[in-house]
């Protein structure tokens, strides 16, 4: 079974040293439909296919949290940031 979450993109404050936190969120106007079974591979690579991530993004340089009930939660890997919020993904149905 595929459910429908709505994309949220952030805006974020912070930096490595103190930690990062979500200044504000905005819907994005996507869409994308996971199923139940996902992995995170195939979440990042249904915002790929909706261009809200870049085709050349890493799957090694995301990690995905939270209920597939309610919000997943993504964080983005960066060499020279570490890890901070990137998106989060809202079930609509």
């Amino acid at each position: 079974m595929s459910d429908i979450f709505e994309v949220i993109s952030y805006d974020i404050w912070g930096n490595k040293v103190d930690g990062f936190e979500v200044n504000q969120s905005f819907y994005t106007g996507i869409d994308i439909e996971i199923g139940e079974t996902a992995t995170d591979k195939d979440i990042l690579k249904a915002l790929k296919e909706v261009n809200f991530l870049a085709k050349t993004a890493k799957f090694k340089c995301f990690e995905i949290e939270g209920d597939f009930e309610h919000t997943l939660y993504v964080s983005h890997n960066s060499t020279n940031l570490g890890y901070f919020p990137f998106c989060e993904l809202r079930r609509k149905s």
